[in-house]
């Protein structure tokens, strides 16, 4: 266990990550240099707060949304029904704040269209696993096992897997090796 927890705060750190676009993913989207503002991190925190929200693990999901969309630079980016009210609010605000020509999906048969799926739990797993087959596709997975994570990352033929202790990233790329780094999101 000391380990695999070892490990995770390596590749979280970036130690140890030889991919350059995990790197980039880590070092800019999993734990960004304090030093570094993103604009929309206040306009997650106002939606949270016009709503009587405090919840840290939904800022936190959230801007890491925020994040991601800044490096894939989607279309559109499908937020699940199934998320808490705190996380769906957050989530709709940080794609809000990424860029506003940016389409907000929720129907899961539009799933498949978009550059950038966020999913909650393991419910709709034929959906989001042909997500994970389609070239160029990035899914943020939170409050899902390992093995989930595994089985989505079977469907990619190249890519990389962040993978967390109930959560994930899954990339799909033309051209990556596929590369698993198990890290803290």
């Amino acid at each position: 266990m000391r380990i695999l927890s070892y490990r995770r705060w390596r590749h979280t750190h970036g130690y140890g990550v030889h991919s350059p676009f995990a790197y980039r993913v880590v070092s800019d989207a999993v734990r960004p240099s304090r030093g570094y503002a993103y604009y929309g991190d206040h306009d997650i925190e106002c939606a949270l707060l016009e709503n009587g929200i405090r919840d840290r693990h939904a800022e936190h999901l959230a801007r890491l949304a925020l994040r991601l969309c800044d490096i894939v630079r989607p279309e559109a980016v499908f937020i699940s029904q199934a998320f808490p009210r705190a996380e769906a609010i957050a989530l709709e605000a940080a794609v809000r704040a990424a860029g506003s020509a940016i389409a907000i999906r929720h129907s899961l048969k539009e799933a498949r269209s978009c550059g950038l799926v966020i999913s909650y739990g393991e419910s709709a797993a034929a959906v989001l696993g042909e997500c994970a087959a389609g070239p160029g596709t990035t899914l943020l997975l939170d409050f899902v096992s390992e093995g989930f994570l595994h089985t989505l990352f079977s469907h990619v033929g190249e890519g990389l897997l962040l993978e967390g202790v109930s959560s994930g990233i899954i990339f799909n790329r033309r051209g990556m090796t596929r590369t698993e780094y198990t890290l803290f999101l």
